[in-house]
């Protein structure tokens, strides 16, 4: 099985002080495209992600039903402190529209035509390992703690719209 003892310490270090997410991709290339430059996903970060937790059976269920997109897992970690500190700056806000993952985009939303694509920065990501060799790849920039200046630009200009 994927989960090694070496794997599963990658995914599930620091347990209580972070919230961990997977994604998983058939390409090395794209892979290691996340790493460098951050995740790109539209919507939500649920939609394309699927939350860690520290619970054997739960960890096979997910590998087994996402093991049709590819043997490459991303490991996304945002500090919970972080996450919840600007859950409150953006109630203080007061929109309901836009999710604290929006505010967390080191690029502007590109919008696809359908939906607006975020970019989530590389720091959150920690890397990503390989199931079927169990090869795991460590990010250097790796820092769930990661707080932009461009997070509190964003909810400015979120701001900057609700006061039009």
């Amino acid at each position: 099985m994927i989960f090694e003892k070496e794997i599963l310490e990658f995914l599930l270090a620091d347990k209580k002080e972070l919230l961990k997410f997977s994604h998983r991709t058939h390409s090395e290339k794209i892979a290691r495209q996340i790493v460098a430059s951050g995740f790109e996903f539209s919507e939500s970060l649920q939609k394309t992600t699927d939350p860690i937790i520290d619970d054997q059976v739960y960890l096979n269920y997910w590998h087994n039903l996402r093991v049709y997109y590819g043997p490459f897992t991303i490991v996304i970690c945002i500090a919970k402190t972080l996450f919840l500190d600007y859950i409150k700056r953006l109630d203080e806000v007061g929109n309901n529209n836009i999710l604290v993952e929006h505010i967390l985009t080191v690029k502007e939303p590109v919008n696809d035509n359908q939906n607006y694509i975020y970019t989530l920065p590389n720091q959150y990501i920690k890397g990503y390992f390989n199931s079927e060799t169990g090869a795991i790849t460590a990010n250097p920039d790796f820092d769930p703690y990661f707080d932009s200046p461009i997070f509190l630009e964003n909810l400015e200009k979120l701001k900057q719209t609700n006061a039009k």
